[in-house]
Formats: C-alpha cells, sequence, structure tokens
C-alpha cells in the first residue's frame, strides 16, 4: 500500500499520517503554513474509490477525515490534488459530483472549516471530524488546482476548446478569471500568494509541447519578470507569501557547433513588478 507522511526539514523527523477506515491508500497534496493541516486523498478498492481527506495534528497525534463528498464512493478525483489554504480552514479540491448516462459530471468545490480548537477536544468520533468540514459548490466544472488562498482565490487551469488555460476563481463571488498571455495558446497556474499574485507557465505547442513562458499577473495585468534577454524558455513553478519566485530559465550560450546550446538553470526572481500590458482575455 501507499501511505502518506509528513517530513520535518528541521530535523529530518518524519510523521506516518493514518490511513481511515477501510482504505488501502493515502496521497498527501498540500500543508498549511503551521504544518498543522494536510489534505490529499485516500484511496479504496471494494468498492474502487477516491475521496479527499484532512489529517490535523492535536495534541495527542494526528486525526484523519475522508471529506463527504456529493456524489458517493466517489470514482476519482479529477485533478488528483487537493489543495488548502495558509490559514488551514480551506480546502479546494475538484470533484465527481453526479453521473449521468454512466458519465460523470465534474465540479470544483470547497471545504470550509466551521469549529476552531484541538480536534482532538471537540469530540473523538470520525464522524465528527467530517462535521467540521462544510462542503460549498463552487463551479459545475473541474479545475486543475494549483493553490487557495485564505480568503478564498483559488487557481489553476481548466481544459477548454482542445487547450489548457489558467485561471483564477473566487470562491465567494463564484467567478472564473482565464489568464492566457497574448500570442500564446495555453496556459497554467502554478501558485498564488496571499497578495494575490499568480505565476505560472504559457506556452505554443499541442497540450505543452513547445517553448515556454513564465508569467505573473495581477489585478487583471501582468507583471514585469527580470530574465536576461538571452533567455528561449522559462517557467515559474511557486511563489512565497512575499512576492519571491522560484523557477528556471533555458538560455543559449556559444557553441563551436552550428547548433546552438541550450543551458537550463533554476532561478529565484524577486517580486516581480507591474507591467503596463493587461490581460488580453
Amino acid at each position: 500500500s501507499q501511505r502518506s507522511l509528513v517530513l520535518n526539514v528541521n530535523n529530518a523527523e518524519q510523521e506516518w499520517l493514518p490511513i481511515p477506515g477501510d482504505y488501502r491508500d493515502s496521497v498527501a497534496c498540500d500543508v498549511s503554513a503551521d504544518g498543522k493541516v494536510v489534505t490529499g486523498y485516500v484511496i479504496g478498492r471494494d468498492p474502487p474509490r477516491m475521496l479527499p481527506c484532512v489529517w490535523e495534528k492535536s495534541a495527542t497525534g494526528w486525526r484523519a477525515a475522508v471529506l463527504v463528498t456529493p456524489y458517493l464512493e466517489n470514482p476519482l478525483l479529477t485533478t488528483a490534488s487537493v489543495v488548502v489554504s495558509n490559514d488551514g480552514k480551506l480546502i479546494a479540491v475538484s470533484l465527481v459530483e453526479s453521473r449521468v448516462d454512466d458519465l460523470p459530471r465534474y465540479a470544483l468545490y470547497v471545504y470550509r472549516r466551521q469549529a476552531d480548537g484541538d480536534p482532538e477536544e471537540e469530540n473523538r468520533a470520525a464522524d465528527a471530524a467530517q462535521q467540521r468540514w462544510t462542503a460549498e459548490l463552487v463551479l459545475p466544472q473541474a479545475v486543475h488546482l494549483a493553490g487557495v488562498t485564505d480568503d478564498g482565490q483559488i487557481v489553476g487551469r481548466i481544459l477548454e476548446r482542445n487547450r489548457r488555460v489558467a485561471v483564477l476563481v473566487s470562491a465567494t463571488e463564484k467567478t472564473v478569471q482565464q489568464i492566457l498571455p497574448e500570442g500564446y495558446t495555453n496556459s497554467r497556474a502554478t501558485g498564488i500568494n496571499r497578495q494575490a499574485i499568480v505565476v505560472g507557465v504559457a506556452d505554443n505547442g499541442r497540450m505543452g509541447m513547445g517553448e515556454t513562458r513564465a508569467f505573473a499577473w495581477r489585478d487583471g495585468k501582468f507583471l514585469d519578470l527580470p530574465f536576461p534577454a538571452d533567455v528561449t524558455s522559462s517557467v515559474i513553478n511557486c511563489i512565497s507569501a512575499e512576492g519571491r519566485m522560484a523557477g528556471m530559465i533555458e538560455r543559449t550560450i556559444e557553441s563551436s557547433t552550428a547548433e546552438p546550446t541550450y543551458v537550463n538553470s533554476a532561478v529565484i526572481i524577486e517580486a516581480p513588478t507591474e507591467s503596463a500590458n493587461s490581460n488580453p482575455q
């Protein structure tokens, strides 16, 4: 079986997360800023199913709660990712909401935590842990998730007309904003921070093949990224709360052959500045 764990990088201590009930496997996807809430999913085999799960740490250890889904025995998580906000009080996940003519209908949901305090002190029953999280429909479609903020700003990508498009979804307003740099056909968001800066990557290839361009975006405008002039491809994989970004660039160097030589380098980028270019979508 496959089992999730939490690793403390400060002391290399690891803690195995419990697998609830008769589930056989678990996968951890995200963790809150204080390290006390972990989200992911558990897998059952009889019947086959994948369900979102949250682990909360108390003074006595980790407690697992399988989140209640609108479709019982949810057969899959459509993006295989369950994300949690930094404060640990909001979870986002794409689910199978129903089946019509044996075909799945997908939806984006958030789960809001309804109570504070130590999960061990509130109630030791497993169903009480489930009741602390209230499900709320956000969109009647799946979003491949990359992150969610404390105030319910969700980022990820959707599949639209055989292309990938990065989106910013408001769990409160139930709105969707597409993020696609001009001149590109595909995009995906890879993260969002507390300042609502969305980072990601765009490309012109079919379903992701081809030259890539990293982007940072906020309030309808793309932000200037200080890349060297000889960069041919770039990617941003994550952004910190303060706005520092990490990713990779590809650049050309002089070569003794007729063909150019490309070199990949990991990069850290300081907080971006605002550009005059607005989002064309």
